[in-house]
């Protein structure tokens, strides 16, 4: 404990010997000045209790609404229990984080007990006591709060001292809390990226202590950011998350479900994800971000804007066209021979529609998003060409090997892993940017308590392709959203380019565009990789409703 106070309070985290050794000394040190219940309480001032909260006090009102002063034994035990894991343990996060509580909070006084701190009757009367939190749940899981809607059909809001029932409601017949989250899908990639950028700005590694428990070198980033009180500067417009999040929470914007059999033969229910990310193309801010279909549940969860996905043809035009026309292999004029190659004795690729219609103009070729054309444009260009420029010049960081020996993963998008939301808004920001490409971020710099600035985040920009390669794209990207599949991306006083991919059998579905302003990557697909049914591409018609509110916010409008 005396050591963690010390670290707690100095800041010091570094993973080397030296701060170890120091540390220890300093501890000893404190011990000589201090008695432990004055160590022991200046810890609990300063320890993380989860959900912005640094120390007893503080936690004691957010959990529990009321002092630390007037807590009970066994609120005592429910709000230490916190410490060891604010993610798991919060009972304000969901029903399993509650339970989770609870049977930390039982083990907290069993060892009370066991080392003779409390009697036995003390012991059982902590144990049955039903606490109550500042949400109205019961540590049981029972509502008696003031919501009515939320309290068992019965009115009995009681419970045994197991947490199982003895004589009222059943669990089923008991109405469960709803699971919500206290921070926004940007504010989880935040924490991630500052917590990435804090190890390697400190050359953290991971570390083992006594009892053999790993704590990675990006654990103990996340750790900083929630316990050195660091002031983080984003780059976020709320107003634009927040719109974000009215369209993409609203499951009557996204009424697809399909069903799966789960482990133990039954049939569930799946609901359709979304993954969005919109950037500034003048400075790479990320301005909004969404990574999940319906009311977000939980901190820090499976964000879908950040893990890779397949994107289809979407990736034609920063893969293929845009490099193809930007060192000559093809031109605005040029004409491609929409007709398949033999692959292994077999006809390949397919398009869509599988027809081939002979020599096609590079126009249509892609607004028609021919497969046939864009794997020849590839291979005239250069696979491992295509790779590099999708690697060097615009940014994509989850390409592998594979990806760059495959003409079908750079021409068609079936990539090994596949690319973010996030990085395919920055690469088709490009074409806003008159070719210049910016890095995406979501955080412009970290200070410490005392103002000192710990990060410095600043914009990183290359001249990807020339401006009039971006002219061009812009040109051909609009026709293809106007005339073309990505049609439902549009809205009026507004010029909007695009393009919309889909995997084979239509797993995954997406549409990356942008206006004069902003760039937006969208992707959609199910959890459990089920076939998408659904009346033209759901991607495009969240583009739609999202960048719509988003530019009539604004008042951006041309004549």
């Amino acid at each position: 404990i005396t050591q963690q106070l010390v670290k707690n309070v100095t800041g010091d985290n570094q993973n080397t010997v030296k701060r170890k050794v120091t540390e220890i000394y300093r501890a000893l040190d404190l011990e000589k000045r201090y008695e432990k219940d004055e160590i022991l309480e200046a810890y609990l001032n300063e320890v993380y209790f989860g959900r912005s909260c640094y120390g007893v006090v503080t936690a004691s009102l957010t959990y529990f609404d009321k002092d630390v002063s007037e807590l009970t034994l066994a609120e005592c035990a429910s709000l230490i229990s916190i410490t060891n894991n604010p993610s798991l343990y919060d009972p304000l996060r969901a029903d399993w984080s509650r339970e989770n509580n609870r049977e930390r909070q039982l083990l907290v006084l069993g060892a009370l007990y066991e080392q003779g701190t409390i009697d036995q009757t003390t012991y059982e009367a902590a144990k049955a006591e039903e606490v109550v939190f500042a949400d109205g749940y019961t540590i049981q899981g029972n509502y008696v709060g003031s919501d009515e809607s939320k309290k068992n059909t019965t009115g009995d809001t009681t419970g045994d001292t197991t947490g199982d029932t003895a004589g009222g409601d059943t669990q089923e017949d008991t109405q469960e809390s709803t699971a919500t989250a206290s921070q926004s899908y940007f504010t989880d990639a935040v924490i991630d990226d500052v917590a990435s950028a804090l190890v390697e700005k400190y050359g953290l590694t991971d570390i083992t202590d006594a009892n053999g428990k790993v704590t990675t070198a990006f654990e103990q980033g996340v750790n900083m950011v929630y316990g050195k009180g660091y002031k983080i500067y984003t780059t976020q417009n709320p107003k634009y998350q927040k719109i974000a999040e009215d369209v993409c929470y609203n499951l009557e914007n996204i009424p697809y479900t399909s069903s799966y059999t789960n482990a133990a033969g039954e049939q569930v229910e799946d609901q359709l994800q979304i993954a969005l990310t919109i950037v500034d193309p003048t400075n790479g801010y990320v301005v909004a971000m969404i990574g999940g279909a319906g009311e977000k549940v939980v901190d820090r969860g499976w964000n879908w804007a950040v893990n890779a996905r397949q994107c289809g043809s979407a990736i034609k035009p920063v893969s293929t066209y845009a490099p193809a026309l930007d060192d000559g292999t093809i031109n605005g004029a040029s004409v491609i021979d929409d007709y398949p190659m033999l692959l292994n004795g077999d006809v390949w690729p397919r398009n869509d529609n599988w027809r081939y219609q002979g020599l096609m103009p590079l126009h249509l070729a892609l607004r028609q998003s021919l497969n046939t054309c864009a794997v020849r444009i590839n291979l005239a260009y250069g696979v491992t060409n295509s790779y590099d420029f999708l690697v060097n010049k615009l940014g994509f960081k989850n390409l592998t090997y594979t990806d760059s020996q495959q003409v079908g993963n750079m021409a068609l998008g079936g990539f090994e892993k596949g690319v973010t939301t996030e990085e395919m808004a920055a690469g088709f920001a490009t074409f806003v940017n008159e070719g210049v490409y910016t890095a995406p971020r979501t955080f412009i710099r970290v200070e410490d308590a005392n103002g000192n600035v710990i990060l410095e985040n600043e914009a990183q920009s290359t001249v990807a392709m020339k401006n009039t390669t971006a002219a061009l794209m812009n040109s051909l990207l609009q026709e293809a959203s106007l005339q073309g599949t990505g049609y439902q991306a549009q809205f009026p006083g507004m010029h909007i380019a695009g393009k919309t991919g889909s995997t084979n059998s239509n797993k995954d579905r997406y549409f990356a565009g942008y206006t004069p302003y902003y760039s937006c990557a969208v992707w959609a697909g199910y959890e459990h990789n089920q076939r998408i049914v659904a009346s033209g591409n759901p991607c495009a018609v969240i583009f739609q409703k999202v960048m719509k509110a988003i530019h009539e916010l604004s008042l951006i409008h041309i004549s």
